[in-house]
């Protein structure tokens, strides 16, 4: 588990993944969620042409775990520690770039393609200021082609509302029912002395449909709980 902060390690395995996911022409089944297929087995069948001229794109730094994940035609997307948003044709070229403010922090975790093509990431801050820990999160849906639809900050906690404004580094997900879609996203709230793990789902309009807390920890320490790739996991709290 890790501290929520600026990374400057760019992993290799992360890399090599875009280079063999940008070397098709063009991908016969999609791989739009972070953990493989729908069903999260982790395993999606992708069948490519043979690569010609291997690919080696420059993507920033990325977080471990946040791998790419790809749509229907093959395009590329994938987040960065630069508050980037990348994505790339199928062909390993550069298709469109879109930088986060420095207030909606970082990306810590793969986006979700959603079924009519639509992306979704979330972002993170962490940063100690005059005030002490500022934490908050938000989800960011694009078009295919690069359009901002929208930027959602995270409702605060429905159970203790003197709490920070939650954070996560867990990848979202996509629950699909009767044709219709909501993203579900993990994430912690501290405070008074506790913390709270909590589900949330959105619309694909942005609309908080829900919020679900799951459990509730008291601090022994001061700490900040984070979730990486899913599963939660606590280290101390750094400036």
């Amino acid at each position: 588990m890790r501290h929520i902060g600026r990374n400057t390690q760019t992993l290799t395995a992360v890399t090599m993944t875009c280079a063999l996911l940008l070397t098709s022409a063009k991908a016969s089944a999609e791989w739009r969620f972070p953990h493989g297929d729908a069903g999260n087995t982790g395993f999606a069948r992708v069948n490519t042409n043979v690569a010609q001229r291997p690919t080696v794109t420059l993507t920033g730094p990325i977080a471990p775990g946040a791998n790419p994940v790809t749509g229907t035609d093959g395009t590329v997307y994938l987040g960065n520690l630069n508050g980037e948003v990348r994505a790339f044709h199928a062909d390993g070229s550069p298709y469109w770039t879109r930088n986060l403010t420095s207030e909606q922090g970082l990306i810590f975790a793969a986006p979700v393609v959603a079924a009519d093509g639509s992306v979704y990431v979330v972002s993170s801050i962490h940063r100690k200021d005059a005030d002490g820990f500022s934490k908050a999160s938000s989800l960011h849906k694009f078009t295919p082609g690069g359009g901002l639809v929208f930027s959602k900050p995270f409702p605060l906690s429905n159970i203790y509302p003197f709490t920070d404004g939650g954070v996560t580094t867990a990848a979202p997900n996509i629950w699909s029912w009767a044709g219709n879609e909501a993203i579900i996203v993990p994430v912690i709230y501290t405070g008074l002395g506790r913390e709270n793990l909590s589900l949330i789902a959105f619309s694909t309009n942005g609309t908080v449909l829900g919020q679900t807390d799951v459990t509730t920890t008291p601090l022994r320490h001061h700490c900040v709980y984070t979730v990486l790739l899913g599963g939660p996991g606590r280290v101390p709290d750094r400036g």
